[in-house]
């Protein structure tokens, strides 16, 4: 029988979680041991905000890494459950949820998109229309 690592346990446990809460997104959790520790990575298109994802994983890191400080401080370690050193994310965004994004925009500011290119939204919002539907895209749930 194969045995998996603390990491991996963690991971699935995770996965499991994350499909139960968010049944129509397809999750890709995976876990990766190193000298100093563990970390699991996970990634989907669309589907719900970072903070609500977040929400679902938090209690499996054990701490945070202070940059000031440059350390790893332990500050969640709960006893019970299996956590692991590092969790990350990784959202992305599909064609067709940039494009009702990029609508979204147009009819927020239709006299500020009517007409021009990308390269437009730079000279009036001093971001490339690629920053800005990725800030709209931050908080936004695409969630059924």
């Amino acid at each position: 029988m194969k045995k998996f690592s603390k990491a991996s346990r963690v991971a699935r446990i995770i996965k499991e979680r994350l499909v139960k809460k968010f049944p129509d997104v397809n999750f890709k959790v995976r876990s990766a041991v190193f000298d100093d520790g563990d970390s699991i990575r996970i990634t989907w298109y669309d589907g719900p905000s970072i903070p609500k994802v977040e929400a679902v994983y938090a209690k499996y890191q054990y701490g945070h890494y202070d940059y000031e400080t440059n350390t790893y401080i332990k500050s969640n370690v709960r006893a019970g459950i299996q956590q692991v050193k590092t969790i990350t994310t990784g959202r992305l965004m599909s064609g067709a949820t940039e494009e009702m994004i990029l609508k979204q925009l147009q009819a927020r500011y239709p006299n500020d998109c009517a007409g021009i290119d990308r390269d437009g939204f730079v000279d009036r919002f001093n971001a490339s229309m690629r920053q800005l539907i990725w800030r709209e895209f931050y908080d936004m749930d695409i969630s059924n």
